[in-house]
């Protein structure tokens, strides 16, 4: 990834106009920050968000109305822990919207110490950071075709895969439940998942991606001094959200994708980034390419979405 002095530089640059870009889990943190730079830097977009309280949210929505007069900025309550919720809110948006340009997928968070089921019967954690992500992408598939540069972000922890336990791909058994390796197993089914729908989509661009786990865990539990001292603010992560969202380099359809692929911690394939920087990247790719190649992985294991 470019210096974030880089990034802004290139965001400045942006002429973008009108778009509609839709946010899930975005209401605080980075995906905010990222809502803030994409008003910034655009003339008149569309921008959906989706969160679980319209209510608690209305200020925050007065504030981004405020910030950009011309934006039409609009909010659907939902929990997206159910599926039945998100097929709900695709639903409507399939009924008012003729495409979508960008799909930003950051609802859930770090994991949880104890295991709960939801409603629905599904790990909380996975129903949230992988079912929910997926089921959007699957059902906003057909409006995303329809943009000239569609793009779906992924914010996560794209670099910390790990191993799956294959008869336990959703953790529902309890026994099976730990912190760490449940979310490395959450991260690589991720990461596959997008993988196998960037090669049926290939007009698309997917992106799986890693703010830092310290910008993580202080976005999520607001430790604003661990923040500033060790990770980005959400305003920044913001900024290098919008980079994703617009640069040429992460677009399906010019051409560029090639040229990533030997890029250190932007590891391309098609049109599926996985943007992290970690030292250890090439034994994560290994995981990857292990589980593609072995029959449960890209036709397996990302078919499992």
């Amino acid at each position: 990834m470019p210096s974030f002095a880089s990034i802004q530089s290139a965001n400045k640059s942006l002429e973008l106009s009108t778009l509609t870009a839709v946010f899930a889990g975005a209401t605080s943190g980075i995906g905010l920050g990222a809502i803030g730079a994409l008003l910034h830097h655009t003339v008149s977009p569309t921008v959906i968000i989706i969160g679980r309280s319209e209510t608690k949210f209305a200020a925050t929505l007065s504030r981004l109305q405020a910030l950009h007069p011309a934006a039409t900025i609009t909010f659907i309550e939902a929990q997206v822990s159910l599926l039945t919720e998100v097929s709900r809110v695709c639903d409507s948006l399939i009924s008012k919207h003729e495409s979508i340009d960008i799909l930003w997928l950051s609802q859930g968070g770090l994991g949880r110490k104890h295991h709960s089921l939801t409603p629905e019967g599904l790990n909380a954690d996975f129903a949230v950071n992988y079912y929910s992500r997926l089921l959007f992408t699957r059902l906003l598939l057909p409006l995303l075709n329809r943009s000239a540069d569609p793009r779906v972000i992924s914010v996560l922890s794209a670099g910390q895969e790990g191993e799956v336990i294959m008869d336990d791909m959703g953790i529902k058994n309890p026994a099976n439940h730990s912190v760490f390796p449940a979310m490395k197993q959450n991260v690589t089914m991720l990461s596959l998942a997008l993988n196998h729908l960037a090669r049926d989509n290939r007009g698309v661009s997917f992106m799986h991606t890693n703010p830092g786990m310290a910008l993580r865990f202080a976005a999520n539990w607001a430790i604003l001094p661990l923040m500033h001292a060790v990770g980005r603010t959400p305003g920044q992560a913001g900024e290098v959200g919008l980079f994703e969202m617009a640069d040429a380099r992460f677009s399906a359809r010019n051409g560029s994708a090639e040229q990533e692929k030997q890029k250190r911690g932007e590891h391309a394939r098609q049109n599926f980034w996985r943007l992290a920087e970690l030292a250890d990247e090439e034994k994560r790719v290994e995981v990857l390419e292990r589980y593609e190649g072995d029959g449960d992985g890209g036709e397996g294991l990302g078919a499992h979405a």
